[in-house]
């Protein structure tokens, strides 16, 4: 027993160093991951439009440049006219101006025209649209907590599934928590970018919507955690798929702070259209019933909301007051008797009886109140979102086929629809914050940020972070 004993000690003695010696080397290696890394380089892309002429000479002369709006925008098939100044070797100072909207790669220029450009410019960072990073993305994440912290209004990311098949290379027995590994430090670092109202969104598949959903639900808390949405994206099917043709994918929310009061989508035009389909001199409005649809509402716990409506049976006008006119009198009452009550007290109907109308309903005189598609500052009515989402846009045939006519060939797989990600950014309700994208694949984020600010006005900024 003793020389089991002994053996045994000097087991753990020797196990002992060398856990040490390995935990000395795993501490070197995290002091070298966590290591501020250096920005090796720069770039602006830079519209003419903005540019001062002054520097206009200099970028006509620059070859490199003309030949990348020769590969990017054909500008060598402008023919000129007599007021118009065509295509030329090397260009000219008028065809520049003329063409405004031509952007500027100052990677193509010296430094020192880049300096002197950027001391012209006032408010860089504020005229700055969009911000495309080459880097790995938990290092960028580092680098954007000096000037995004606090300030990102809607974050999307489109992770790897961690399916196999995504280039990553895993021990046997470990897949899930080195998928994890990856995930957890970059979603905490990213809340910190977020506004307190700001909503993080992650789609996901099968594979790891449980783990994903333990993990954000870990990095912003549980009671931040907003929803687990399907999104049919397939709705022929996976036929590749073993035992069931799956048709989904999901998205999780989250916010970084207090929720908003309600996640809400502005109506389209079609959409106010249909739902709001009667119009009187204050635009388009529906009737909703004024009496309480809800039988657990009645006299017996709101008697303040049981009180007589006098109808005009000529106009359908109402009044509190019993009047020559206003004679019939209205009480909140359901068809089998029960005693229901109004959805508006006393002063409000007394403030607002313009908006409320009578109408003979079979034989019973009921109260409406006009609900308008817009409220008095021309706002449009909203939705609530719904936990499956349908919408064809939404698919990832539609994505990849956006994506090919961009770039006329398919050298990106799978991209993300845009639609979906300007749903997202829609349900943040920013209109000037940033957007961020730490998975950023084909830069399906920044697409729907420039089509949003196109569609509305605003002057929302992307982050993409391409690695």
């Amino acid at each position: 027993v003793e020389q089991y004993l002994s053996k045994i000690k000097v087991i753990r003695r020797i196990a002992h160093k060398i856990i040490d010696f390995l935990s000395q080397l795993e501490d070197f290696q995290k002091k070298l991951w966590l290591k501020k890394k250096f920005v090796v380089e720069t770039s602006y892309c830079i519209r003419l439009g903005v540019i001062p002429e002054e520097f206009y000479p200099e970028i006509a002369a620059n070859d490199a440049q003309r030949e990348e709006w020769m590969r990017l925008c054909a500008i060598d098939e402008i023919k000129g006219d007599l007021t118009t100044p065509g295509y030329s070797i090397p260009l000219t100072v008028e065809f520049l101006k003329t063409h405004p909207t031509l952007v500027v790669d100052t990677r193509h220029f010296g430094d020192d025209l880049t300096a002197r450009l950027l001391e012209k410019l006032e408010a860089i960072d504020d005229q700055t649209d969009g911000v495309s990073l080459h880097s790995e993305n938990y290092q960028a994440l580092s680098l954007l907590q000096t000037c995004y912290r606090d300030r990102v209004k809607c974050i999307y990311i489109d992770p790897p599934y961690n399916t196999g098949g995504d280039g990553f290379c895993y021990r046997d027995g470990y897949q899930r928590s080195s998928w994890l590994t990856l995930l957890a430090p970059r979603l905490d670092a990213a809340r910190n970018l977020l506004t307190f109202d700001g909503i993080f969104a992650s789609s996901i598949d099968d594979n790891e919507v449980v783990s994903l959903r333990h993990c954000v639900a870990t990095v912003f808390g549980d009671s931040q955690f907003i929803a687990q949405m399907v999104v049919q994206t397939n709705p022929k099917g996976r036929v590749l798929d073993k035992h069931v043709a799956r048709t989904h994918d999901y998205l999780l929310l989250a916010s970084r702070g207090s929720l908003p009061k309600e996640l809400c989508l502005p109506k389209s035009v079609e959409e106010l259209e249909a739902d709001y389909p009667e119009m009187d001199e204050l635009g388009r409005f529906r009737a909703l019933e004024l009496r309480n649809t809800h039988r657990e509402f009645g006299r017996h716990n709101r008697p303040n909301l049981w009180f007589p409506i006098y109808v005009n049976p000529k106009d359908g006008s109402v009044s509190l007051d019993r009047t020559d006119a206003h004679r019939v009198e209205v009480l909140p009452q359901w068809d089998d008797g029960f005693q229901g009550c109004w959805t508006w007290g006393r002063d409000k109907v007394s403030r607002e009886a313009a908006k409320l109308t009578a109408r003979n309903v079979g034989g019973r005189w009921k109260i409406y109140r006009k609900a308008y598609s817009h409220d008095a500052e021309g706002v449009a009515a909203t939705k609530k979102p719904k936990s499956i989402l349908l919408d064809s846009a939404f698919s990832t045939e539609r994505g990849q086929s956006v994506l090919d006519n961009v770039l006329g060939d398919r050298i990106f797989r799978s991209p993300k629809p845009v639609a979906i990600i300007q749903f997202l950014i829609a349900l943040s309700q920013g209109n000037n914050e940033p957007c961020l994208d730490f998975f950023a694949g084909s830069g399906t984020t920044g697409h729907a940020v420039i089509n949003l600010n196109r569609e509305d006005g605003g002057r929302r900024k992307f982050i993409l972070v391409e690695q």
